[in-house]
């Protein structure tokens, strides 16, 4: 039995009005789906076919439905890109190449698109993106190279495709490129090794570009995380040994005596982010002594049974959640608590309200030229201390909020805005990396690192 191919079953089952209007909306749906389902290089920069179709419109059906075809598959832009001016590029090289290809000989439609990129469609791209849209420099020169590289590969496709393949039979048209000149079939050939390698070369290069902007983020918010991590321990330690040494004192000598009052203004002095340090008997009440100030220092807001209650429950050193400022406070504070502990028995406590400031100029002495964000949270997730200070104090501090989120590695993140330009390139420039961190056991603050896309 012999093999019927489809070109065949459609010419005999249509006429030939009726194949050119079914060939015609074939070749504009083939336009639209070719700009939709596109190839995409990186930072939402893609490689469309879809314009292989609209030539094939412009040769076969003319000026008027090639542009119509050009601005059906150009519309396709909008829903990927979210803005007008790729439809009006793709539109008007439509219309310019189409009359260019029907008034002028030779009618090669790859030099005609070639002369149309350099003379109109590469000042427009400056124009739109570099202008208008306000493109990163780098990321527009790469456009600039991308979009003529596709436009002209796009032609030169659809010229083969009709000297190769009976297309004007299929749709009932007459032939307008049967052949092509030995000059012309030159000038395709050299288009062909200079579009497809630097083709291939934008897609190689700009893809390792990417991986290696990512590996370099991920290093560096690594090594940041575990330094930072380390330095916020270590500062808390240093603290705590402190306040676990009075408790000592009080535990071996008692609570009214000299020794220990001694050493409890000395540790004020040694770490004077200490604003306040008291010491509190069996029963919860402040026991003070002559030297120290006033039980209650203006812009303090304490409830001493609040945190000793906490301590007589567990018998283990307390930290409490981060104090928002209040009265003539400028930073937050945290009370440290530690239990008195006697022969078993619980004889008292010492509270420190510790002045968080001295910790966020540690994050910011350690920002230096890099592009690094800060923050500290508490469990809450209430901002100890950050780089940014409009962020101190703040209370549930999402930093996931108005963008998304892409997992890169356990604990690392990739933040891309959500508001503002839809364009993905100005999304990556004003994206972070991120890095979150457990401080440590003891001290179960997130460490949370950002650094800003390049």
């Amino acid at each position: 039995m012999p093999v019927i191919s489809f070109a065949k079953i459609n010419a005999f089952c249509l006429g030939p009005s009726a194949r050119s209007v079914l060939g015609l909306l074939l070749l504009i749906v083939a336009g639209f789906l070719g700009n939709y389902f596109r190839w995409t290089l990186f930072f939402d920069i893609d490689f469309l076919l879809g314009s292989i179709a609209v030539w094939i419109v412009v040769c076969l059906y003319g000026v008027g439905w090639g542009t119509l075809a050009g601005l059906i598959a150009g519309s396709c832009t909008y829903m990927i890109w979210h803005h007008p001016y790729t439809t009006i590029t793709f539109t008007l090289e439509a219309l310019v190449v189409g009359w260019l290809f029907q008034k002028r000989q030779p009618n090669n439609i790859v030099l005609l698109d070639a002369i149309f990129w350099l003379v109109i469609g590469m000042p427009l791209v400056w124009l739109f993106y570099a202008i208008i849209l306000q493109v990163d420099p780098t990321q527009f020169r790469i456009i600039l190279m991308k979009q003529p590289v596709n436009g002209v590969f796009n032609a030169l496709a659809a010229s083969l495709l009709l000297t190769s393949l009976p297309i004007h039979r299929w749709v009932a048209r007459p032939p307008v490129i049967n052949t092509l000149s030995l000059q012309q079939t030159l000038f395709n050939l050299l288009v062909a090794f200079v579009s497809f390698p630097t083709l291939m070369i934008i897609v190689l290069a700009s893809h390792q570009v990417v991986d290696d902007i990512k590996a370099t983020a991920q290093s560096d918010l690594n090594d940041a995380s575990r330094y930072l991590t380390v330095e916020v321990r270590t500062w808390y330690e240093r603290r705590l040994t402190a306040i676990g040494e009075l408790a000592n004192i009080a535990a071996i000598e008692s609570i009214q005596s000299e020794t220990l009052h001694q050493s409890l203004n000395f540790t004020r002095q040694a770490f004077p982010d200490f604003r306040q340090i008291y010491l509190l008997d069996e029963a919860g009440k402040r026991v003070l002594n002559p030297e120290q100030e006033s039980p209650q220092k203006p812009g303090s807001a304490w409830n001493d049974d609040q945190y000793f209650q906490k301590i007589r429950q567990s018998w283990q050193p307390y930290l409490s959640k981060v104090l928002l400022p209040s009265g003539q406070q400028s930073s937050p504070t945290v009370i440290l608590g530690m239990p008195i502990v006697q022969s078993g028995k619980l004889i008292g406590a010492i509270l420190g309200e510790i002045d968080l400031d001295q910790i966020a100029k540690l994050l910011q002495s350690n920002v230096g030229g890099q592009k690094l964000q800060i923050t500290l949270l508490d469990p809450q997730g209430t901002v100890a201390a950050s780089t940014q200070p409009d962020r101190i104090g703040m209370t549930r501090f999402d930093w996931r909020r108005d963008g998304e989120v892409y997992a890169l590695a356990p604990q690392a993140y990739h933040w891309l805005p959500t508001q503002g330009s839809h364009l993905v390139m100005v999304q990556w420039t004003n994206s972070f990396f991120v890095k979150e961190s457990r401080v440590g056991a003891n001290l179960p603050w997130t460490l949370i690192v950002q650094w800003r896309s390049p």
